[in-house]
This record gives C-alpha cells, structure tokens and sequence, in this order.
C-alpha cells in the first residue's frame, strides 16, 4: 500500500486558533483538495492528521493512502 505524506507550515499561532477556527479548517480543506487533486490517478484517501505547534505556526502533517483495491470503486449492483 503507497503512504503519502505532506507536511506544511500554516501560519497561525496555537494560542489564538480558537478564534480563527474558521479560516483555518478552510486552509486545511484547501490544502487536501490540492494534494487530492495532485496525486488524482492514485485514488488517495486521508488516513491521519498530525499537528505541531510552534510559538508562531502550526506544522500540519497530512498523511494519505492508496484505497485497497476492493474500496477504489464501488461494487456493482444488478437492479
């Protein structure tokens, strides 16, 4: 099974991430889309979430997976 694992530096400080949950998530969401987006033909899933805080950033750790093989696409039904 193929890991992949992205790591990026966002800048907002720990003490003050109750306040920019909102901007944050969505730079989180973005960050995925584009890894999805980049890496397409492999089918990744997002597997984990590691954060790091620093004084003055948040070092975030996104680790995706390839899908087993009988997860990549849905089973057919007879109707």
């Amino acid at each position: 099974m193929k890991t992949l694992v992205v790591q990026k530096r966002l800048a907002f400080s720990p003490g003050t991430l109750a306040q920019q949950a909102g901007p944050f998530l969505a730079e989180l969401r973005e960050l995925v889309r584009e890894v999805r987006a980049q890496h397409r033909e492999e089918e990744l899933e997002l597997a984990d979430i590691g954060f790091i805080p620093a004084e003055d950033h948040i070092e975030i750790k996104l680790y995706f997976r390839e899908r087993p093989e009988q997860e990549a696409a849905p089973p057919l039904t007879a109707r």
